[in-house]
């Protein structure tokens, strides 16, 4: 088994806190204004100008340092002359379809974590672990 370096492992510890989220979101939308400006050959301070803001703002904005709304992200695309598009994705959960019964009846019992059982039919159950 190969050693995680000190970063894969602080990765690891954070990755469900959500300022870690967050913060991880802002940096790849900061990365991808970077790279539609380089492809676009168009530099900070004509971003700002297009956008009727400082050159200060920008670099704060690129920097993180800056609350980036909906608003100027939108406006940001329409000057870098992209389509915008929001998704949202559940969060990942694991889903089993069994038949598994003691005495007629599902046991769920059998599971080491907390799980939601879904009665499809009868004889069927769907269970999700939480």
């Amino acid at each position: 088994m190969e050693k995680k370096s000190w970063l894969e492992l602080e990765i690891e510890r954070y990755k469900d806190d959500g300022e870690f989220q967050f913060e991880g979101l802002k940096l790849a939308i900061s990365e991808r204004i970077c790279e539609l400006l380089e492809q676009r050959t168009m530099n900070r301070k004509q971003l700002a100008e297009k956008l009727g803001c400082s050159n200060a703002y920008i670099t704060k904005l690129l920097r993180g340092d800056e609350n980036l709304t909906l608003k100027k992200l939108f406006e940001v695309t329409r000057v870098l002359d992209c389509k915008l598009e929001i998704g949202m994705q559940e969060n990942e959960c694991h889903y089993t379809t069994f038949k598994y019964f003691v005495n007629d009846r599902f046991d769920a019992s059998r599971f080491s974590e907390p799980v939601e059982v879904i009665q499809a039919d009868p004889t069927v159950y769907s269970v999700k672990i939480a």
